[in-house]
């Protein structure tokens, strides 16, 4: 509009002169109204050059917080997601960093791996996101998601992952949502799988075999606690175990419940130990990817929809990899001398049985899920 004004100025000072009517008091109102456009015209370039000229927004960055093992199960989750979510977002929103175990954490952690405090954290730059197991959700936030502690509740990862993937997951994803506002539950991942009964001097082929047995878990609840007990074993928790086994615990204890995933810590502190592994695979150890509700709801529609499918692809790659760890975890093993149990149908049936007053007990308490993933395996397989 300025150039348009300027313009036409221009043309009655011609059409003036050359119809001999100029005077010199018009001519200077004419010369101080250019001088007004010039000006006008330069803080208008100026303005353009300067937006021109500015920086694009910058990227939104997530901190994903892995606190704990077996981190070589996200290595490349990780990478998946990096890339997923540069892509998918078209760059607003990229992976910055990811926190292990190793890495400099608060005391909180250190001292007794209590991941609640950074999903209750209100300090500035905490994990946006973060990997946490199922169990310390259930039991400090929505008692639901426990359901997936019972035993024999799958019979196998492709009914396993066919329910976590699918609208049962999503279920109880989105009750954990309402329980634990400030995070936003995103996904499944396994960073576990089946839980095995280890043992160091007797084979384990019937729940009759571990009567009065000591067992070590590095879970608790009341459903794996309730599992062990119904089996006719004394549970005794190493929240360590994990992590740095309990070398005393380890002398008195007559077998180790776990999965070949989290192994590798045991193996290191006392390799004699693991004799015997018994498949019974009678539960499953699982986490969830959370991310930061606040910084979901900041993010446009768009790169929302990018997180939840760049993630989704992250876990697809984590659930992979821990399977093919545990085969390549059986092998060495296997190698070392272990003897691998692994239960016929009917031997498995004989522990069902035994632990179907647990089940009949439990099942209820969960208000009908129990049903609910029943009918949804069916329906998938």
């Amino acid at each position: 509009m300025q150039l348009q004004s300027c313009v036409l100025l221009c043309k009655d000072m011609s059409e003036q002169g050359n119809t001999g009517q100029f005077s010199a008091k018009r001519l200077l109102v004419y010369l101080g109204i250019l001088v007004v456009c010039a000006l006008l015209l330069l803080f208008g370039w100026n303005t353009f050059a300067s937006s021109a000229q500015k920086e694009p927004a910058a990227k939104a960055a997530i901190t994903w917080l892995l606190p704990h093992p077996p981190t070589v199960l996200f290595a490349r989750a990780a990478d998946v997601f990096s890339k997923e979510i540069s892509v998918k977002s078209g760059g607003d929103v990229s992976l910055e960093r990811t926190v292990l175990p190793d890495d400099v954490l608060p005391p909180s952690y250190t001292t007794g791996h209590d991941f609640t405090a950074y999903i209750d954290s209100e300090t500035p730059g905490h994990p946006r996101m973060i990997s946490e197991y199922v169990g310390h959700l259930g039991g400090t936030y929505s008692f639901s998601v426990r359901v997936l502690d019972l035993p024999f509740l799958f019979d196998d990862y492709d009914s396993a992952l066919k329910f976590l993937d699918g609208p049962g997951g999503e279920k109880l994803l989105n009750d954990l949502a309402l329980k634990i506002p400030k995070y936003k539950p995103l996904a499944f991942t396994m960073s576990g799988g089946f839980r095995i009964f280890v043992s160091k001097d007797k084979k384990i082929l019937t729940p009759e075999d571990m009567k009065g047995m000591e067992i070590l878990s590095g879970a608790g609840g009341p459903v794996i606690q309730g599992t062990t007990r119904a089996l006719g074993a004394n549970p005794v928790q190493d929240p360590k175990l994990e992590f740095t086994p309990d070398l005393v615990k380890l002398k008195t204890a007559d077998a180790v419940e776990t999965t070949y995933s989290r192994l590798a810590p045991l193996l290191e502190a006392n390799p004699t130990f693991i004799k015997y592994v018994t498949e019974t695979n009678h539960s499953m150890s699982l986490t969830i990817v959370l991310v930061s509700t606040g910084f979901y709801d900041s993010l446009s529609p768009k790169d929302q929809t990018a997180l939840k499918d760049a993630v989704h692809d992250a876990a697809v790659a984590e659930k992979q990899d821990n399977i093919a760890y545990e085969d390549s975890m059986r092998a060495l093993l296997e190698k070392n001398g272990t003897t691998i149990i692994r239960l016929t149908p009917e031997q498995r049936n004989v522990f069902k049985e035994a632990l179907a007053p647990l089940r009949k007990e439990l099942d209820p308490q969960f208000d009908g899920l129990v049903e609910e993933i029943q009918s949804g395996l069916k329906a998938a397989m």
